[in-house]
């Protein structure tokens, strides 16, 4: 029978191909499930969700006296679907467990557990340890002990402090940190309309927040001795996860990339403010893991479906142009979107346009943070023009380097955060016109430059056409979607293609 502590050994078989990771055609490997001695993986649609048809597997025997496939087992795929990527899917892994299987697997049963053929008690025990979906026993209990072991750590160290003296306590709440919690949790609102994935995700995100503000909590104890009750932690832990998700073996580097975002918190200039984005600074090193490790750390990309609903670059630049009426940092998105828009054109390759929401939010909403860009106006024109620089430069880097440009989005924004302080020399060395007009008195011109770019986007290039994909809406069964003859074209969805299509929206959703 196949050994009770192997159980992540089984999962890792499949790692070249990922488990529970987006693969082409909208499909991942997300069950397996073990029976004693054969292990069978099981690949379905992502759109379908957790009750969705299996449409292929990969089923590990023990290998015969003679050989087998691999080290340990003899290998059968089926496959249930007419679609010949599910085939190619399950190739891949069939010969990531070729590579992978190293033996030492099973284990010899005794004459009593082996008649029992898993009825009895020692079956039980190994079907219960071994066998169902992995993404419950792992998820669901090996996953949470990271973020239990951070707590108790920390916990520890306040413990230890605490012998030092004693502890104060206060309260900061701030309007400025509602504000940014009321644009994203009306960004969620509007996408869980159209991708039910938003409320699948809902516990996590209640988790990720619970540890996130007991992280906040000892982290701050532990440093300075002194805790300020706030709402820090919520627009740190909304911002993150609008950008990335981790499930299955891999959910725990959601809790890292909060726990390093209000770590980095601490990190502070003379000036005592803040040298990250701490959302980014957080992403920054979930990012460096999957990018350098791929092997080991997985993620989801959420990207596709947060472009889904039809206006969803209307709902985010109308979002944030509160706070850009509040605070004066659209010179940054401005400069952000004429420079990736330049940047196309200079290099010949089409990659993260400023109008896909992915990137719209990053730089109207997470590169914007008012504590960790420059302070001059022309410091925050040319923040933006070389942030737009940088995204698409990183985006032709991991296209070459790991064949997607996913993580080029965030991945700059902390290098860029780090240059502050010298784009504020440059700034205050720009001429006393260019300072003039690009100074906070002048944030109306700076938002109406911005809506002729958003403009320019909608109505003269319709980006709202290319990003449109009809094979992601068909996958998702995006709601109020238009279907041909079993075909979804741009041209039979004017509510996703057309500018504000507010109209046709509510009379779709009247309708029902």
């Amino acid at each position: 029978m196949l050994r009770a502590d192997k159980a992540r050994a089984i999962q890792e078989l499949i790692a070249d191909v990922g488990w529970a990771t987006p693969l082409d055609g909208g499909y991942h490997i997300d069950q397996i499930t073990i029976d004693v001695d054969t292990v069978t993986y099981g690949l379905r649609r992502i759109a379908d969700g957790d009750d969705g048809p299996v449409l292929g597997t990969l089923v590990l025997n023990p290998a015969d006296d003679g050989g087998g496939d691999s080290a340990s087992f003899s290998l059968a795929v089926t496959v249930a679907a007419d679609d010949p990527i599910v085939a190619a899917h399950l190739a891949a892994a069939r010969a990531s467990v070729i590579a992978r299987d190293e033996g030492d697997l099973y284990t010899y049963a005794s004459t009593d557990n082996a008649a029992s053929t898993g009825s009895g008690e020692a079956g039980a025990a190994i079907a219960t340890t071994l066998g169902g979906d992995l993404r419950d026993v792992n998820t669901k209990r090996e996953q949470l002990r990271f973020p239990l072991a951070i707590l108790v750590v920390l916990g520890v160290l306040v413990g230890v402090r605490r012998r030092r003296g004693a502890f104060t306590f206060g309260r900061r709440f701030k309007q400025t940190h509602l504000l940014p919690v009321a644009i994203q949790i009306s960004i969620y609102t509007y996408w869980g309309l159209y991708w039910e994935g938003v409320r699948g995700h809902l516990p996590d995100l209640l988790l990720q927040l619970a540890f996130g503000f007991s992280f906040d909590m000892l982290w701050s104890l532990w440093r300075r001795g002194r805790w300020e009750a706030s709402f820090a932690p919520l627009p740190v832990v909304l911002s993150a996860n609008l950008f990335v998700w981790f499930d299955g073996a891999d959910q725990w580097l959601g809790y890292l990339v909060v726990a390093m975002a209000l770590a980095s918190k601490s990190l502070r200039r003379a000036d005592g403010t803040h040298i990250f984005n701490p959302s980014a600074a957080g992403l920054f090193v979930g990012g460096a893991l999957c990018l350098t490790l791929p092997q080991w750390f997985g993620y989801q990309d959420i990207a596709p479906a947060l472009a889904v609903p039809p206006n969803m670059i209307e709902v985010i630049v109308l979002a944030v142009l509160i706070a850009q009426v509040r605070v004066p940092i659209a010179l940054v998105t401005v400069g952000a979107a004429l420079m990736l828009n330049t940047m196309e054109s200079v290099t010949g390759q089409v990659l993260l346009s400023p109008y896909y929401p992915p990137v719209l939010i990053i730089i109207t909403a997470l590169a914007t943070d008012p504590a960790t860009i420059p302070k001059t106006g022309a410091g925050r024109l040319l923040y933006g023009l070389v942030l737009g620089v940088a995204i698409h430069l990183a985006g032709i880097w991991f296209t070459w380097w790991v064949g997607m440009d996913f993580w080029a989005k965030v991945m700059p924004i902390p290098l860029v955060n780090a240059a502050v302080p010298w784009f504020d020399r440059v700034g205050r060395r720009a001429p006393e016109v260019a300072e003039r007009w690009l100074s906070p008195p002048k944030n109306a011109l700076h938002i109406a430059a911005w809506a002729l770019v958003v403009a320019w986007g909608l109505w003269v290039i319709e980006v709202k056409w290319g990003v449109f994909d009809p094979q992601t809406h068909a996958e998702l069964g995006t709601r109020h979607l238009v279907v041909d003859d079993g075909e979804v074209s741009r041209e039979a969805n004017p509510l996703f293609t057309e500018p504000f299509s507010v109209r046709r929206e509510w009379e779709a959703w009247r309708g029902e």
